[in-house]
């Protein structure tokens, strides 16, 4: 009987170590279906073009901006929409949401907006992940709705006052490659951009945004889902016109202590917003935590997902 012992072992190992077939590969690697539903709702007066993707808790999505659109998030929350809802909603003018009749893009705006929304969706408490200049909304509306803030996500928020956010200007615009410079300003003289050429507004957009990633080459996969069209640009140059005079002089220093939501700030280690403007921003927050990412810039949720996503969960937790 011992004998068989060995061969029978032999046997076993090579069945046990034989690779899966094609089939359970690509079971294994198939793509889970991600449950997304898109609606128009009429709040404050405005067609907000609300989608939601995913299952699982429901976190209210304020984009960055001003002009943007929320399409920019896209593909990159899949991971985390297998657990949780994203409800995206385009900002007042931006994307697919219509512009207002009264040409109103005052913060009190953006704020009445969010308030009015959170009643149509009938969100009784709400969990916020907020972008860049979302953040300036979120912060606006956590001041004067207290209770209304379950827990709040600020990630890469725009600067606590506009000393800040003309420094985080400045070091993007430092930044930029003395090539990259001189084709920007001859792309937005030239008549293919003043006309509104959609090639020509991606090539100007690109090269003035890029500059907010750690690794610039990328931008193509970071705002792969970005619409670059002529009328989606005008749309987007026109809402920033009439909403950045906002952004050259405020301050959000004096609000910040008030707001005793529970709250968790994100910001990349090369972000052009100063260090010290985060830290202020976490300092006057007094139920707050703050999580740097590394190896990310203005958009870590697509630059490194992984340390994006595991701050993100663990936040909602506990």
């Amino acid at each position: 009987m011992k004998h068989f012992y060995f061969p029978l072992i032999i046997i076993f190992l090579l069945f046990a170590c034989t690779e899966p077939s094609t089939e359970e590969k690509e079971d294994s690697t198939k793509k889970i279906e991600i449950k997304t539903e898109e609606v128009i709702v009429e709040a404050n007066n405005i067609q907000f073009f609300v989608k939601k993707v995913g299952s699982g808790t429901p976190i209210l999505v304020i984009h960055g901006g001003p002009g943007y659109s929320h399409n920019y998030f896209l593909p990159h929350l899949e991971t985390l929409a297998q657990e949780f809802q994203f409800i995206f909603y385009d900002q007042r003018g931006c994307g697919k949401s219509s512009f207002p009749t009264d040409s109103a893009f005052k913060m009190e705006d953006y704020v009445a907006d969010l308030s009015a929304l959170v009643s149509v969706l009938k969100l009784d408490t709400i969990n916020i992940l907020a972008h860049s200049w979302g953040g300036l909304i979120a912060l606006n509306y956590a001041s004067t709705h207290v209770d209304k803030i379950n827990k709040l996500v600020l990630s890469n928020s725009y600067a606590v006052n506009s000393t800040f956010h003309e420094q985080s200007l400045e070091k993007k615009n430092a930044k930029r490659s003395e090539q990259d410079t001189k084709e920007w300003v001859e792309v937005i003289m030239s008549n293919e951009y003043k006309s509104g050429n959609a090639d020509a507004v991606k090539k100007a957009f690109v090269l003035n945004e890029k500059y907010n990633l750690a690794k610039p080459e990328n931008y193509e996969s970071v705002f792969s889902q970005m619409d670059f069209s002529v009328a989606a640009q005008k749309q987007m140059k026109l809402v920033e016109g009439l909403s950045e005079r906002y952004l050259f002089n405020y301050t959000m220093e004096s609000s910040l202590p008030g707001i005793l939501t529970k709250t968790l700030i994100i910001a990349g280690d090369l972000d052009n917003i100063p260090f010290d403007a985060t830290q202020i921003l976490h300092d006057n927050l007094k139920n707050s935590e703050f999580v740097v990412i590394k190896n990310s810039c203005h958009y870590p949720f697509a630059e490194n997902p992984d340390d994006f996503n595991s701050a993100f969960k663990k936040f909602f937790e506990h």
